[in-house]
């Protein structure tokens, strides 16, 4: 979806340059006041779209909020024509006429190759209204009596407006089904390498992931999740050495409850890496599901879910090893909800070592930029202070309170109001929100969310005591099930109840 919006970024630009021109140049045969107000807004747009592919270029993926803005802006560009022409045109008709559909349809043409439901249908039925509002209450009451301008006229052609929104909708519909099969079939017989690609999984900045299918010419298969670097960005020997790291450090962590990778390798130029498949959503679908459902997940499991990735954790802090059997001591630095793994069967596995460092024998390292998710940032991350493993202290047990109180613990409306609140908020009670919940929850989080970083819990391996403790204390489960079950059982009660 980042390359269609890059696409569709540069194809605006250059049709605005286009209208710009053809603007500039009839100002000197017709409508001169128009036409150079027209060729201004255009060479506006055409900055404006240009500015927006610069960053999606750069790896900006664009959140809902802002392709739902974009969207709102494009359709409302015909009103606004509308409204220029009146101010600086006399006869206002050019754009209550044929006007108006053609720029109509180019938006409509836009939200089509976007490709997402009902977002023309929606865009048809603002459309509409602004066409309604901008005649009947800014045009009709200062123009001279005309067809055009009649009610029953423009509610007609803001009907027309709505309907070609439902009709592109409609087409998108089709569209979709038609390239959901193609994608399908290509994905069956596209080999990257050694490795036949399926269906994508997720996708981000940096790259994106794929199940697929490892084909070596011995004729045996096994499912493995490949993540390869998008590859506008494979130029850049720095994303490049970034993701070797990756390879290398997650090569050298193998436990059950990390992500193991299996491979590195360079295909067409972009760099990729083979992982273990995990058949399961992330901790962040789950967290997800439980908001829009309002279910809570049991205490039980969360310390369960809390003492699997201590282990996890505690592994590559003490326990990973070089190839001479030097102790790496690896920090994740990014542990959240988005990073971590449920699968089908109740397994927990954290990946994505991507911006993890390596200790080696010394207590400290100095980062050179904040780096990682800002809401599960230890305060010293935050300030781009000296870092060890309680960074990924604190960042596990943001995770495990928020899975508690189903809300976010530090996240504000900006990421800087997000580091203030790491910074200075005070960090509620978990037991004053949810009453039903052991007070030593408190006792745990009161020490593992310690800001002053030589008073906090000093390792996973000691919050993974204390999370001991509480299972010990939580409410027995059944006996014929494992946590793991348990996990299993509640992750697939969310997923029955979204379908």
């Amino acid at each position: 979806m980042l390359r269609v919006e890059l696409r569709l970024a540069w194809w605006k630009t250059e049709a605005c340059v286009v209208i710009a021109a053809v603007s500039f140049a009839a100002a000197f045969v017709v409508e001169p006041a128009l036409n150079r107000a027209v060729g201004m807004l255009g060479i506006t747009l055409a900055l404006l779209s240009a500015f927006v592919a610069g960053l999606l270029r750069g790896g900006l993926v664009p959140g809902r909020p802002v392709q739902a803005a974009n969207a709102i802006f494009e359709v409302s560009v015909p009103a606004l024509l509308i409204v220029l022409e009146h101010q600086v045109s006399p006869r206002t008709t050019f754009l209550l006429n044929a006007g108006a559909p053609l720029a109509y349809g180019f938006v409509f043409l836009l939200a089509v190759l976007r490709m997402r439901r009902w977002l023309p249908a929606v865009m048809g039925l603002i459309g509409a209204v602004e066409y309604v509002v901008v005649v009947v209450v800014v045009v009709a009451p200062g123009a001279e009596p005309l067809p055009e301008l009649g009610l029953g006229v423009v509610c007609v052609r803001a009907a027309f407006v709505l309907l070609l929104g439902v009709a592109a909708a409609a087409v998108v519909a089709v569209l979709r089904r038609a390239v959901g099969t193609a994608y399908r079939d290509v994905r069956a017989q596209e080999l990257f390498g050694k490795y036949r690609l399926e269906e994508p999984i997720a996708s981000g900045g940096m790259g994106e992931v794929l199940r697929a299918r490892y084909c070596p010419e011995g004729g045996f298969e096994r499912v493995v999740a490949v993540k390869r670097m998008h590859r506008w960005l494979a130029a850049e020997p720095e994303r490049i050495s970034a993701f070797r790291q990756e390879a290398e450090i997650g090569a050298r962590l193998t436990h059950k409850n990390i992500v193991q990778v299996f491979d590195f390798g360079v295909v067409d130029g972009v760099p990729f890496l083979a992982m273990e498949y995990v058949d399961g959503p992330t901790l962040a679908v789950v967290i997800a599901s439980c908001l829009k459902q309002g279910v809570r997940m049991p205490p039980r499991l969360v310390a369960f879910i809390g003492r699997e990735l201590c282990l996890a954790l505690s592994f590559a802090h003490d326990d990973a090893r070089d190839p001479a059997g030097g102790r790496l001591g690896i920090v994740h630095r990014d542990v959240s909800p988005s990073n971590i793994m449920i699968s089908h069967s109740g397994e927990v596995k954290i990946t994505d070592f991507g911006i993890a460092k390596l200790l080696r024998d010394r207590p400290h390292t100095q980062t050179a930029v904040v780096m990682g998710k800002v809401g599960y940032m230890a305060p010293e991350q935050a300030l781009a202070a000296p870092l060890d493993r309680r960074c990924d202290v604190f960042a596990l047990s943001i995770v495990l309170w928020e899975l508690l109180a189903g809300r976010h613990l530090f996240h504000q409306g900006s990421d800087a109001a997000t580091i203030v609140a790491i910074l200075q908020m005070e960090i509620p009670r978990i037991s004053g929100i949810h009453t039903d919940i052991d007070p030593a929850w408190d006792s745990l989080f009161k020490s593992a969310l310690e800001r002053d970083v030589d008073r906090r819990l000093p390792s996973t391996a000691r919050l993974c005591e204390a999370l001991d403790d509480l299972l010990v204390r939580a409410e027995p489960r059944p006996l014929s099930l494992s946590d793991g079950d348990a996990l299993a059982s509640f992750v697939a009660g969310l997923k029955s109840e979204r379908q």
